[in-house]
């Protein structure tokens, strides 16, 4: 079962024993795993994937008949130069296999998504443009609270802040193990360029984990979701990123980036939320933007979302 960007498999579930089999079927080959790795990356299509693979597209395309139907990844078609081109993307963040009849040391999984325009706090250095489903919103640096940021579906600007807020309620009286949030982003830059580079520093709690930096602002293919009245000469799509913080550090797409920041420092349980800051300061090397995606544009249907993973204290 999929929920949130999340494949739970019960192993005690009769009813899910097929689709257990067909993820473990899905995993059990390097170069499947490969291409799911590849995928979190971009969106690719069939005769992309074979050629980075150094396979032919008839043996791509069996590999992802085989990830498509463990629900690991979605594949749609998409207008290209030859025709029409089968797209491949991603469908999950997470997955989790559980024995639901063993209640202890059972790690539970809480998940919360936020839109890109609902931040409680923000500083813009030069513009804020919002794209809601029907438009583009322009609106000034003294009305970032507008009411029509509830609609946005992009959210663009050359530089500054913007922090959300997510419940800690999982957090009291539980043993957090690891605090993830993923979004799709990308710098920005008029129009786009693919090599437009921007420093990118992700806080949670005022704790500055990492700085990423992302490699362009890009716009050479439209993004799988984007409306159709978005013009071509825009940017399309971001990347995926997730950030994760466990008790031994700070990870970027699963690779340990920062061994400083752990849990411990991010104070989760004071006040009654959680603060995320997505900032691009004007001292950086690569002043370069943000664009953040939410579940209508880019690649990607979700918008800012943060899972974390605990055991109840009378579970650990």
């Amino acid at each position: 079962m999929i929920t949130n960007g999340l494949i739970q498999c019960d192993l005690l579930d009769e009813s899910q024993k097929d689709k257990i089999v067909d993820v473990a079927k899905a995993l059990a080959l390097p170069l499947r795993v490969d291409i799911i790795c590849q995928l979190f990356k971009k969106a690719m299509s069939v005769t992309e994937i074979a050629k980075v693979n150094g396979i032919s597209n008839s043996t791509a395309l069996f590999h992802i008949r085989i990830l498509e139907k463990a629900g690991l990844i979605v594949v749609e078609y998409a207008p290209s130069k030859k025709g029409m081109a089968q797209i491949c993307y991603n469908d999950f963040l997470n997955i989790n296999f559980n024995l639901s009849k063993v209640t202890r040391n059972t790690t539970r999984f809480y998940t919360q998504s936020v839109p890109v325009g609902l931040y409680i706090a923000a500083r813009f250095d030069d513009y804020i443009r919002f794209a809601t489903d029907s438009e583009i919103v322009r609106i000034g640096l003294n009305d970032i609270f507008n009411n029509k940021r509830q609609q946005a579906q992009l959210l663009w600007t050359k530089g500054g802040w913007v922090t959300y807020a997510f419940s800690n309620e999982f957090a009291h009286d539980n043993d957090v193990s690891e605090l993830s949030i993923s979004l799709e982003i990308c710098s920005e830059v008029a129009y786009y360029r693919n090599d437009w580079k921007s420093d990118i520093d992700f806080l949670i709690n005022g704790v500055k984990l990492l700085t990423y930096t992302s490699p362009g602002d890009f716009g050479d293919r439209r993004g799988r979701l984007n409306p159709d009245w978005w013009q071509d000469n825009s940017t399309q799509y971001g990347l995926m990123k997730t950030i994760s913080v466990t008790k031994q550090g700070v990870l970027l797409d699963n690779v340990i980036v920062n061994d400083a920041v752990t849990l411990h420092d991010l104070n989760l349980k004071k006040d009654n939320h959680i603060d995320f800051t997505v900032r691009c300061d004007k001292d950086s090397e690569h002043y370069g933007g943000f664009n953040i995606f939410g579940k209508s544009f880019g690649d990607h249907p979700q918008d800012i979302v943060l899972t974390a993973a605990y055991k109840q204290k009378n579970e650990s």
